[in-house]
């Protein structure tokens, strides 16, 4: 679970990055050493960062022309249905361990 949840936020990352023509983040090749050490507290963290970069991602669409639209549209749809399936991902593998609170979502 841990590495899907860097993984969405690595590739959440860098595409929002170059949407909006900043300069992307590094591969992530000092955190893969670090996906074992992930506790409850790191859980939250990166829950949290990806939320903030989805929170990003929903603002810079929302204030961008047409034409930038046009030309990324295929890859917002890739980053739309590639989320979804590690989102799909993270709460079965949070049901297979019980720690699924379907009241919280």
């Amino acid at each position: 679970m841990r590495r899907v949840a860097n993984h969405r936020l690595f590739w959440n990352t860098d595409p929002l990055a170059r949407f909006k023509g900043e300069t992307p983040p590094k591969a992530p090749r000092r955190q893969q050493r670090n996906l074992h050490n992930f506790d409850a507290k790191k859980w939250t963290e990166t829950a949290h960062k990806i939320d903030e970069v989805l929170n990003a991602w929903e603002k810079a669409v929302k204030g961008a022309d047409d034409k930038k639209l046009q030309e990324w549209a295929s890859a917002i749809t890739h980053i739309g249905a590639h989320n979804a399936y590690h989102t799909g991902q993270i709460i079965y593998i949070r049901r297979v361990q019980g720690s699924w609170d379907p009241r919280r979502g």
